[in-house]
């Protein structure tokens, strides 16, 4: 018997939409051993879809868990079937609807009105708590735990249920007892934690890395959990220990901090700007609840350490979310190694982590996006009659609908209490007090601060009672409770599902504005017109009403108390100003045709660009041939043959995937295109569907589900893989060492005038380069034969194979062929250096700056590593045009993608943040300086930096009349003080403060943006 292909190396599903029990998955030898001729038979039947625990398919952790029984109970707990214990699992949902017990309803309501009453008192509270947030957090777990028990919808659990150790988290046949994620996670836990706090900060990159290879033995046979070490573990570990890059994080930053020290979580504060409108909350909310968290010290001129983790870590948390969900949609509906190829593909696409590095509204919007179409899919691919499945955690039945749910209670309930209590107030010692709404008009801690408004306390706009916050939190709390009795009976898949999807949209709204809603809502539109589901909406399918109140109780409350609060000046300039007029008019930022967005479209995807056109044909094709179900292969793949009735519904789902994916490209490229003010960012929604698209190709091109890995060659298919996967590092260090210095830092040492080409006459030794190339060729010549003695087919001679087979190998040959010449020239852009701007190192950084036309420190030269990544993609994807080499290219060029993403964020973003923000001048300014006395000045700046790094306490001077500077030079002879400003601006500084000793702190190698300077007597 054959086993099917591992997760590595051929593990495309044969029918990825079957349940099957996880135990039964062969990613490794032993699981593979486990088969049988009985389960052949099993496998071969139609069954419903199946995912592993970890899929992030919130409406199917019942189906996860009964999926993943240990071989001595792996028979499927149906609704109406028989259970182990002879009991029915239809009389268990049937007592899951009966009457709450008297004990049920005590701790649902002992759990309910403690957890309550604490949340109200930490919201109430007059001051702020030590890591408030985290507080918060657990005593609203308890809150919506009794809650929930008291609706009914956490239940005691049945006997008859399977205990979550018995699904993927707990041990896998023939898997050592410690290397199951029960005890690696812990383990991995505390080493985090362990690590952190003994090596504090500079620790900290490590005690990542050792948590993350903790995970990676248990990963090593469960392919969600690897993708979420590999992408972590290039994501994480330097994420806080650079500069926020200059204007937007630390705008963001800045105005989240004041959310802390300010006390206000409704009203955002802006520096010299008053009140900050143009943005959604989203943002600030995540960041200001890190700074919570981590108990950063957010008072004015407090020096924190390396805030950077905390503004960093809620953004990128946001983007390993968006990749961990759609490997499990993809996975669901295309097959496991398609999940992990897709997930990959994304998270290796430059736009994506880019963006997951920089703590701007882009990703809250995409991330949420990417998360409410992939929960579409599945809503859209699953039976409406399927009914969600247990498993037993602590007592309780968890299901879909209890994180579904709970979910919608754990960010709508404390939205309505903090309303709430911003009219009511708790005094320790005097209790509480009842008035109107009032807040803090300025900064916090810098009253008296040149460039800051006095302080005082304002009152709201609307001042009756009927639209006091108190009021608002009533009134959101009655459309919570109406949501929560209209889903507290709904058991549907489909239906937990289609709930997700209007949770993330509301997400994005809160992240966005209009385009947050408007993008998904269009996308479903179009599908619902291109595949004329109409069903799905005449039979209420879409659940508009319960997704009407989703983004009534999640998206809309901080907008409507902006609105009572501010009027319509709130109205005006976010809606108007920062939506219409963008759209329409223009703000900012640059103005062109489609062609805009063409150009940054193959940078941010680069160096999946060679298949991304490829993946669109696909797609069109797919679409065009979607009426003769006879096209597709008997394993119900779209790739190949024909079909055979009894599985063309999966070939159905895939296509109508396929479609909604599409339509999500395109209708994204179209609507930011048509926009009149463009930044190169803007293009970024629709990269993910690019790069799913691209990922589904990648799992084409990787091999075919009948590929010949035999029982006892599993564990020799990964090494193969893995072998081509590292391949080409050795390939990249080569060429690009004969190319030039890999490192690409010039050494101080070298005179300016000569470093135009310093870096390519100081590359390594030409017999070490040709060695590296020479490794790396011969690992994938080894690694390629093994993979092509082995494939499906390889005994049917040439003339055997069908017409059409030969058509789709010869058309799968000249569009990936095509797509290698859009590469090369991608990346000749992103490596070559001509006398016009920007050049190619450039290109990458532009896709998430502000200014295209900073100045580039000259002691960076990039060209010889970018050279070398892209001729080895570009060499890569050529190879992959010809069938014979096609499996071993496949993995090269995932892996030369995440080499190119682990270079760029931890060495490329590493080195250049310096010189686009501020961090260590204020450093420097903090070492230096003898104490508070002697104050920072920011002449003529506005780039927020100055703000963020000292908690606001900068004294900003922005007129360029400088009136108000001499005023306060004469106010303060003889002080000592320490100014901030940018280089060009240093001769006209100096002419200001003539007849005082200036001196320069910083020099331009250090920042070639900004300088510090000290003036040791004004």
């Amino acid at each position: 018997m054959l086993a099917r292909p591992s997760l590595m190396t051929d593990e495309n599903n044969e029918n990825p939409t079957e349940d099957r029990d996880a135990t039964a998955e062969p990613e490794t030898e032993e699981s593979a051993e486990q088969e049988s001729a009985e389960q052949e038979s099993v496998d071969s039947a139609e069954s419903e879809p199946s995912s592993d625990q970890e899929d992030a398919d919130p409406a199917n952790e019942e189906e996860d868990a009964s999926e993943a029984e240990t071989p001595e109970n792996t028979e499927e707990i149906e609704p109406g079937s028989e259970t182990a214990t002879g009991e029915t699992d239809g009389a268990s949902n049937t007592s899951e609807d009966t009457k709450l017990s008297p004990s049920e309803r005590k701790w649902g309501g002992i759990l309910t009105a403690v957890g309550g009453l604490l949340t109200f008192l930490l919201m109430a509270y007059e001051g702020q708590m030590f890591s408030g947030s985290l507080i918060g957090v657990l005593t609203l777990l308890v809150t919506v735990t009794g809650l929930l028990t008291l609706t009914g919808v956490l239940k005691k659990a049945d006997p008859a249920l399977p205990a979550w150790h018995s699904t993927v988290l707990g041990q896998l046949p023939g898997e050592p007892g410690w290397a199951r994620p029960t005890v690696m996670g812990p383990l991995a836990l505390l080493v985090l934690i362990g690590g952190g706090l003994a090596g504090g900060y500079p620790g900290l990159p490590y005690a990542i890395l050792g948590a993350l290879a903790c995970l990676a033995i248990p990963a090593w046979r469960r392919p969600g959990l690897m993708v979420f070490v590999i992408v972590t573990g290039i994501y994480m570990p330097l994420l806080g220990t650079f500069s926020l890059w200059d204007p937007w994080e630390t705008h963001y930053g800045e105005v989240a901090r004041e959310i802390i020290s300010r006390n206000d979580w409704i009203s955002l504060w802006w520096a010299q700007e008053e009140w900050f409108w143009s943005k959604p909350i989203l943002i600030f909310w995540s960041e200001a609840f890190s700074f919570s968290a981590l108990n950063l010290d957010c008072s004015p001129d407090a020096n924190p350490l390396h805030p950077e983790w905390a503004v960093r870590l809620p953004v990128c948390s946001f983007a390993i979310a968006a990749v961990m969900t759609v490997y499990g949609a993809i996975r669901r509906i295309f097959g496991t190694r398609a999940g992990v190829l897709s997930a990959l593909v994304l998270a290796s696409t430059p736009h994506f982590f880019f963006l997951s590095h920089q703590a701007i509204t882009d990703m809250y919007l995409v991330s949420n996006l990417v998360m409410a179409i992939c929960m579409l899919a599945l809503a859209f691919a699953e039976d409406p009659e399927k009914k969600v499945r247990s498993i037993s955690l602590f007592g309780r039945a968890i299901n879909g609908q209890v994180l579904v749910l709970g979910g919608v209670m754990m960010v709508a309930l404390p939205q309505a209490l903090y309303l709430i209590t911003r009219n009511i107030t708790f005094f320790p010692t005097q209790g509480f007090a009842i008035h109107p709404d009032t807040f803090l008009y300025g900064s916090a801690g810098n009253d008296g601060v040149p460039g800051n408004d006095p302080l005082r306390m304002i009152g709201a706009h609307a001042e009756s009672w009927f639209a006091q916050p108190i009021a608002q939190g009533i009134y959101w709390l009655a459309a919570l409770a109406l949501f929560v009795w209209l889903m507290r009976k709904n058991r549907g898949v489909q239906a937990l599902y289609m709930t997700a999807f209007y949770v993330f949209a509301a997400f994005a709204f809160m992240g966005k504005g209009i385009p947050g809603i408007a993008l998904p809502g269009l996308i479903a539109l179009f599908y619902l017109i291109a595949s004329k589901r109409w069903d799905v909406m005449l039979k209420g399918q879409l659940r508009i009403t319960q997704g009407i109140l989703i983004v009534f109780c999640v998206g809309l409350p901080w907008y409507i108390a902006m609105f009572m609060r501010h009027g319509p000046g709130f109205t005006d300039r976010l809606l108007v100003h920062d939506h219409i007029n963008r759209l329409a008019a223009g703000v900012h930022g640059d103005t062109g045709s489609i062609q805009y967005f063409i150009w940054q479209i193959g940078y941010a995807t680069f160096p999946w660009v060679a298949l991304v056109p490829a993946g669109v044909l696909s797609w069109l094709w797919l679409q065009r041939t979607r009426a003769p179900i006879a096209q597709l292969d008997a394993k119900g793949s779209p790739y190949r043959g024909g079909v055979s009735e009894e599985e063309s519904p999966d070939a159905i789902r895939r296509q109508q995937t396929t479609l909604l994916i599409g339509l999500w490209f395109f209708s994204a490229f179209a609507l930011f295109s048509a926009m009149i003010t463009k930044f190169h960012h803007y293009i970024f929604p629709a990269v993910p569907p690019a790069a799913i698209m691209a990922g589904l190709l990648l799992d084409r091109i990787w091999g075919d589900a009948e590929d010949k890995i035999g029982e006892d060659e599993v564990l020799m298919g990964r090494i193969v893989t893995i072998v081509s996967v590292l391949a080409p590092i050795a390939l990249v260090f080569g060429v690009g060492g004969l190319w030039g210095g890999l490192r690409g830092v010039i050494p101080a040492s070298v005179p300016r005038d000569d470093r135009q080409d310093w870096i390519l006459d100081h590359g390594m030794a030409p017999i070490v380069a040709y060695a590296l190339i020479g490794a790396g060729i011969a690992a994938l010549v080894w690694a390629g034969r093994w993979l092509w003695a082995r494939r499906a087919g390889a005994d049917i001679p040439k003339e055997e194979r069908t017409e059409l087979e030969l058509q789709r190998e010869l058309a799968l040959s000249v569009a990936v062929g095509g797509g290698a010449a859009l590469a090369a020239f991608v990346g000749r852009d992103l490596s070559w250096v001509t006398s016009a701007r920007p050049q190619g190192y450039e290109r990458l950084i532009h896709l998430f700056v502000y200014n295209y036309g900073r100045p580039w420190p000259d002691h960076f030269d990039f060209r010889p590593v970018l050279t070398g990544i892209c001729v080895v993609a570009v060499a890569l994807v050529v190879v992959a045009a010809f069938r014979w080499a096609r499996r071993v290219a496949a993995r090269a060029l995932l892996g030369t993608a995440l080499l190119f993403a682990a270079w760029v964020l931890n060495l490329y973003m590493v080195d250049l943040a310096p010189h686009w923000g501020m961090r260590e001048l204020f450093m420097t300014y903090y070492e230096q300086r003898e104490g508070p006395d002697e104050p920072v000045i920011a002449w003529q700046m506005n780039w927020k930096g100055e703000n963020f790094y000292t908690g606001n306490r900068v004294f900003a001077f922005v007129e360029l009349n400088n009136e108000a500077l001499r005023e306060w030079l004469t106010e303060n002879d003889g002080k000592s003080a320490y100014f901030v400003t940018e280089h060009s601006r240093v001769p006209s500084l100096r002419n200001v403060l003539r007849g005082r000793e200036v001196r320069e702190v910083t020099d331009l190698r250090l920042n070639n943006k900004f300088i510090l300077l000290h003036v040791a007597e004004l």
